[in-house]
């Protein structure tokens, strides 16, 4: 079984009231509890404060040897909890981050009795998480069940899982399902009132891609009806909303009369607040007029928001604003700075969004450019072209400590949000699965070379580099166009899509991004395999000529390293090429040990 040691105590505004040792009381009860992470996690108290909610492991009996020796002890006391010959059965867990999550389950706490309740739907195979109390109410709760057949697949980065959103009423242990399973659904929130429950839905297809445009849709929790409140954008308007892509609400989103709702979201490669009407389903941005930049909402309550303000030449500020009636945009004249000083590089780092287009009158995308104010040297700066990973993500105009070093060094940057990347409406990420190594190496191509063609930066100087899908693309780049790059630098990269696809925590992606068909059950056909091998990198291998750095974490499920970053090291070494191999064994997928 999993150790964890958890205390869990109860404070007032000056004292501690009581400590409660979770791991002795409850141990039979369930197991470990899931605190910190972003998939399932939620530990919130009822509104009256008597009961605590949280995940944990459902409790499962301690397997032991055939030739254990059971005591009399241990029938008398364990014997339920003991399973003799069944400590190696595989337990299949939620993938990449989620390696000790196996079947997370809603647990009530009362605080006053200590005695805790499970809470699970009946007869339903799901992983339980994203817990919320009905305001007013310690009886009723709401939370997502995910779907465990037909396999669990990675969950980290992923919003394509099946699930259901269920009530429970703790006190009749009734739980009723208001959803149907076909559809991932995440951040339930309850408007203070306690009378709206608005929910994100995204496709679940199994070919689907893996992150995606989301429905925002509403439950009245008197009739249980369930209403769209804001729609997919497949294409938006010129200089519209595009969507919704945000992957979470704040904890705290709704203003004091319940009807509106406040959040962050990306939009093109700027991050805007959002306010949502649900009366009147309209939806605006509150931060359009406001310089560009990323806004990102921490908190809202009685009307009053806190957010903060970053930008790639400036460090986050964050800020208090009273809220508007009448979704009035928001004028930086009525902030109030809560810090008291802040870091800004804006007189040493300057930065610009670029839209482009390869051909005449196709979709435009665009890219974030950073260059230093005055360059080290009297020479232009070398060039980092950065493509993100995903490939379904983006890059938004937000301060990260690696472009603000890296620029203040004298580099310049280009951050590439291509096809498929999100915040650019729906139709623009289908344009990408099926094309990978293609679409997206193209539009990276075009991004570099614009640049060159500006004139800001040294033509001769030009690297690239990324991480995951964007290792992907850094591989592609230096393969493909052997002349344009200098040198190359990968995290955990995908390289071969066809190796990877019998080893990776997501065998659906490889499926989606090599356009073809999953299916658990039916094992891919020798085409299949050709059409992953065809989009990867490793086929351009023999002619990388820039010197590469590839970086791998020991314990990274979603690209593993066995059959990925060191299948290219052993061919590159293999060829003479100039490469190195930096090998993390107790890292994942991000590597975010520090050296």
């Amino acid at each position: 079984p999993l150790s964890y040691t958890t205390q869990l105590k109860i404070w007032d505004s000056n004292h501690l009231i009581k400590s409660i040792n979770i791991k002795e009381q409850f141990k039979k009860k369930h197991g470990k509890i899931h605190e910190d992470d972003d998939q399932f996690s939620s530990f919130q108290l009822s509104y009256d404060g008597t009961k605590r909610l949280y995940i944990a492991e459902k409790k499962r009996p301690e397997a032991v040897s055939y030739f254990k020796k059971v005591t009399n002890g241990d029938k008398d006391n364990d014997e339920k909890d003991l399973k003799q010959g069944a400590e190696n059965i595989f337990q299949e867990s939620w993938g990449e981050q989620l390696s000790t999550v196996i079947n997370p389950v809603v647990i009530v706490l009362d605080i006053l009795s200590e005695e805790c309740v499970l809470v699970e739907p009946e007869g339903r195979d799901v992983s339980l998480g994203k817990a919320r109390w009905l305001p007013g109410n310690n009886k009723e709760l709401v939370f997502v069940g995910y779907e465990n057949n037909p396999r669990k697949l990675g969950f980290v980065y992923c919003q394509n899982r099946p699930s259901t959103l269920f009530s429970a009423d703790i006190e009749n242990n009734i739980c009723t399902a208001l959803t149907d399973n076909n559809k991932h659904i995440c951040s339930p929130r309850f408007n203070p009132q306690g009378t709206k429950l608005v929910f994100l839905e995204r496709d679940a297809a199994l070919s689907s891609p893996h992150h995606s445009c989301a429905i925002l849709k509403m439950v009245d929790w008197k009739s249980k009806e369930i209403c769209t409140v804001i729609d997919i954008v497949s294409t938006p308007k010129a200089n519209g909303f595009t969507g919704i892509y945000t992957l979470s609400f704040p904890d705290r989103c709704w203003n004091s009369s319940g009807e509106k709702l406040y959040f962050s979201d990306t939009q093109k490669s700027l991050v805007q607040i959002v306010c949502v009407d649900i009366v009147t389903c309209q939806v605006k941005y509150l931060t359009s007029e406001l310089k560009e930049g990323s806004y990102v909402v921490l908190d809202v309550n009685e009307d009053i928001m806190v957010f903060r303000y970053a930008s790639p030449s400036q460090s986050p500020i964050i800020y208090a604003n009273k809220l508007s009636p009448t979704m009035e945009e928001m004028k930086e004249s009525s902030f109030c700075s809560l810090v008291i000083s802040n870091f800004s590089c804006e007189d040493k780092v300057k930065w610009r969004l670029i839209d482009l287009s390869r051909e005449q009158g196709s979709e435009p995308y665009q890219v974030i450019f950073i260059s230093p104010v005055k360059p080290p040297s009297a020479s232009l700066p070398p060039l980092i072209v950065w493509p993100h990973g995903g490939p379904h993500g983006v890059y938004p105009a937000e301060f990260v400590v690696w472009w603000e070093c890296l620029t203040l060094l004298g580099f310049a940057i280009v951050l590439v949000n291509y096809h498929g990347s999100t915040g650019f409406g729906q139709d623009f990420i289908e344009t990408l699965p099926g094309k990978v190594g293609t679409l997206d190496v193209q539009d990276v191509q075009f991004a570099a070379e614009s640049i060159v063609k500006s004139g800001e930066v040294d033509k001769d100087h030009v690297m690239v580099m990324g991480g995951s899908h964007g290792g992907f693309l850094t591989t592609h780049m230096i393969g493909q166009f052997p002349e344009f790059y200098k040198a190359g630098f990968t995290r955990n990269p995908v390289i071969d899509i066809a190796a990877m696809k019998s080893t990776t925590d997501i065998p659906d992606w490889c499926s989606c991004e090599g356009g073809i068909s999953y299916t658990p059950a039916i094992p891919p056909t020798s085409e299949d395999y050709s059409a992953m091998l065809k989009c990867s990198p490793i086929v351009h291998a023999s002619k990388i000529m820039a010197p590469l750095v590839i970086s791998l974490g020991g314990e990274d499920l979603r690209v593993p390293a066995i059959n990925q970053g060191r299948q290219l090291y052993f061919n590159l070494k293999a060829q003479g090429k100039d490469v190195s191999l930096y090998y993390y064994p107790k890292d994942c997928h991000p590597m975010m040990s520090v050296d």
